[in-house]
């Protein structure tokens, strides 16, 4: 009897030694941690920003009298805040991205400088841009969360030429369109999926067609071109829904 009990135990030892193994291989493993995101710039985007420019125009006078028709006016020293929105989208295919983006800016880019009159001493002359618009193609590469791009299209915007007598406080203004191009070049920093920060550089280069007589001075403005350059820095918000149905 005592060795029928010491078999039976020694077999249910035997049988709990065996299933245990299996019990611990049935057990669930622990998930492995999420892998760090991945780094995207393909999506919508819009954001702002900030800064300055400078440049240079100039264009020939028609007046009748108190300027020699066909006398030079030249403003080579044009500068001032600017500052308004950007809307684009990008798609990135591996360490390239494409993309295509609009901004609208506010400028006070501007100078005044004297005519020269000899009837009227003391007559200024101020050409201020006033703002501006782009849309353009953007290339670029992608490393890790720098973008580094460079971009080129249309560029158009307003002009203002106001010429006026201090000492009589008379004075005449004109508005003008600005249509020419722009090419650029930038860099970003995603410092969140969904927001990058970065500085670029634009180069415009706009005309401006003849200007209709102002009353004082008979003042007549023969058409002329702005070349202007700028430096800003930018802040972007990017939509990821968007983004999910070009992966």
């Amino acid at each position: 009897m005592n060795k029928l009990l010491s078999i039976c135990a020694l077999a249910a030892a035997a049988a709990l030694a065996c299933a245990g193994p299996a019990n611990a291989a049935d057990m669930p493993l622990k998930a492995p941690p999420a892998p760090p995101p991945a780094w995207s710039w393909t999506g919508l985007y819009t954001g702002v920003h900030v800064g300055g420019g400078w440049g240079s125009t100039s264009f020939l006078d028609n007046a009748t009298a108190t300027i020699p028709p066909g006398s030079p006016e030249s403003f080579n020293s044009l500068s001032g805040a600017m500052g308004g929105t950007q809307t684009g989208f990008r798609w990135q295919l591996g360490q390239f991205v494409l993309g295509a983006e609009t901004t609208f800016d506010w400028t006070n880019i501007e100078q005044t400088i004297l005519t020269g009159s000899t009837v009227f001493p003391g007559e200024n002359l101020n050409f201020g841009v006033r703002w501006m618009g782009t849309a353009t193609g953007q290339l670029g590469f992608a490393w890790d969360r720098l973008l580094f791009y460079g971009k080129g299209g249309y560029a158009g915007g307003l002009a203002n030429i106001t010429i006026s007598l201090p000492s009589t406080g008379a004075a005449a203004s004109q508005s003008r369109h600005l249509n020419g191009w722009t090419a650029g070049a930038g860099i970003e920093y995603m410092v969140l999926q969904n927001l990058s920060l970065g500085v670029e550089y634009d180069h415009y280069d706009m005309s401006y067609d003849p200007a209709g007589a102002a009353t004082v001075s008979s003042y007549t403005q023969l058409g002329g071109r702005v070349k202007i350059d700028a430096v800003m820095a930018r802040a972007n918000i990017k939509s990821d829904w968007l983004s999910m149905l070009f992966r």
